[in-house]
C-alpha cells in the first residue's frame, strides 16, 4: 500500500481520518466522481478493539463530490486495494485499518518523514481541505456539505479569520 494515496485522499477530500478507515470500494464511484461516507472506526478503550459505527454526526452521512486529485488517488489506489473490501488497508497485515492511532503510525507519519514535513496531526489535512476551497472561492455550504456539517457555521467557527483575511486579498485583485 503507499501511504501517500492515504495522505492525499484525506487531503483532497475533508474525510475524518477514522472516516478514511472504514471506507469501502462499494462506497466509491468513479464514474459518477463521488464518494459516500456513512461510517467510522473508533477505537473502543473497553473491548480495547476497533469498532465500526456511524458517523459523527448526522450530517456526517454525506456524498463527497471528488476532486479531480482524489480522483486520480483513488484509482491508483484502487489497483492496490480494488480486491479488498476496504479502501485503505493495514499494510503489513492486509486488513482493515483499526482507527487514527494505526493511520498516524503506519501512514502519516511515514509520508511526513519521507517529505520532510514536521509534524502534524492528520486531522490537519482536512483543514487543509477546507481552505483550498475558501481560497479557491467555493460556495461554503457546498464546502460544509462535503465535510459533513448541518451549516457554515462551523466553518466561520474554525476559519473564520482566514475567511475574512482572503476575503481582503479577493478585493484588492
Amino acid at each position: 500500500m503507499r501511504a501517500q494515496f492515504t495522505y492525499c485522499v484525506l487531503l483532497y477530500t475533508g474525510i475524518r481520518p477514522s472516516e478514511a478507515a472504514a471506507l469501502q470500494w462499494i462506497d466509491v464511484d468513479l464514474i459518477n466522481e463521488e464518494l459516500k461516507v456513512c461510517e467510522a472506526v473508533i477505537w473502543d478503550s473497553s473491548s480495547q478493539k476497533a469498532v465500526t459505527k456511524g458517523t459523527k454526526t448526522r450530517a456526517g452521512n454525506r456524498v463527497i463530490e471528488l476532486q479531480p486529485e482524489a480522483i486520480a488517488t483513488l484509482e491508483a489506489q484502487k489497483e492496490l486495494t480494488g480486491g479488498n473490501e476496504f479502501v485503505f488497508i493495514e499494510p503489513k497485515q492486509k486488513r482493515q485499518l483499526t482507527g487514527l492511532a494505526q493511520i498516524r503510525k503506519n501512514i502519516w507519519l511515514p509520508v511526513l518523514t519521507a517529505s520532510g514535513v514536521r509534524y502534524r496531526h492528520p486531522y490537519q489535512a482536512r483543514h487543509t481541505f477546507a481552505t483550498m476551497l475558501i481560497s479557491q472561492g467555493k460556495n461554503l455550504w457546498w464546502i460544509a456539505r462535503q465535510m459533513g456539517h448541518d451549516s457554515p457555521e462551523m466553518l466561520f467557527r474554525h476559519y473564520g479569520n482566514y475567511i475574512k483575511e482572503h476575503d481582503k486579498i479577493r478585493k484588492k485583485t
